[in-house]
């Protein structure tokens, strides 16, 4: 259980990840833009880290503030795991579900693409 086994197996990982393809358009009203999903984004990282024995979670934690933080965490098959500095979203209080959770998609889609390199 080395966390060197870790940091060699993602060295490989990322030699093999290009950019995802954005397969989603957001309206925004007098204008549109492609964008990348976050559902898109993980399955593209997933497939480069499992063929080097690497997983990942997105633990998310949210205080009595309302402060919401995420993490990525990866996880070898050796069993060394590594954890990456924190994000934060504060949002305001009384804020509708919808738009919590689109803040904490974004948060982590954001947080995911930035911990590997990638463009998001």
């Amino acid at each position: 259980m080395s966390v060197t086994d870790l940091h060699a197996a993602l060295t490989r990982a990322l030699g093999k990840m290009r950019e995802p393809r954005k397969t989603a358009t957001a309206d925004a009203g007098t204008y549109s833009y492609a964008h990348l999903t976050l559902d898109h984004l993980s399955d593209h990282i997933r497939q480069a880290l499992a063929a080097e024995g690497l997983s990942f979670t997105q633990p998310i934690r949210r205080d009595a503030d309302g402060i919401f933080t995420v993490w990525v965490r990866i996880l070898h098959d050796s069993g060394a795991t590594w954890l990456s500095e924190p994000y934060t979203v504060a949002l305001p209080p009384n804020l509708e579900m919808r738009s919590v959770g689109s803040a904490v998609t974004y948060a982590r889609r954001y947080k995911l693409a930035s911990e590997f390199g990638l463009s998001g």
